[in-house]
């Protein structure tokens, strides 16, 4: 029996293996040409890997050039739309305020009397006749507001 302590294993400090030749930690232990590959498909292997990873990589830049240019365009719409709201509601602010001028108008006035009075004769004596004419002149009246174009007066 050999005494576990007594065996030599070889050591970085120990230059020379068993046989007495130098042996240089750098070299690579001899390849067995059981399991070496050609070198031609060494190279046929790394180029079709090559071909594999810039194939990714431009899918992968694709991808992100379209996400980039889906948030370009989103903010784009988002300032669009807003924009448009504010157009919206300036346009509605300025059909109010011609709305108000025309009702202030003399014109307004007086289709505004006019579409009251058959109002009131409708609901003092509710006829077909003063039905029609209420209708009438209450459109006239909504037509002037709308189009600022008015019957002529024939007081």
């Amino acid at each position: 029996m050999t005494d576990r302590f007594s065996r030599k294993e070889p050591t970085l400090s120990d230059p020379q293996d068993s046989a007495g030749t130098p042996v240089s930690l750098y070299d690579d232990p001899a390849p067995e040409s059981n399991s070496a590959m050609h070198p031609m498909a060494k190279l046929a292997l790394l180029a079709i890997m090559m071909a594999c990873l810039v194939f990714i990589a431009d899918r992968g830049y694709q991808r992100y050039q379209e996400y980039r240019l889906m948030q370009e365009l989103q903010v784009l719409a988002d300032g669009f739309e807003q924009s448009m709201q504010q157009l919206s509601e300036e346009q509605r602010a300025r059909q109010e305020q011609i709305r108000r001028n025309r009702e202030a108008s003399s014109d307004g006035r007086w289709l505004a009397k006019n579409c009251a009075d058959w109002r009131r004769a409708y609901q003092n004596n509710p006829q077909p006749t003063s039905r029609s004419e209420m209708r009438r002149h209450c459109q006239i009246y909504e037509g002037y507001l709308s189009t600022g174009i008015a019957p002529r007066r024939t007081d």
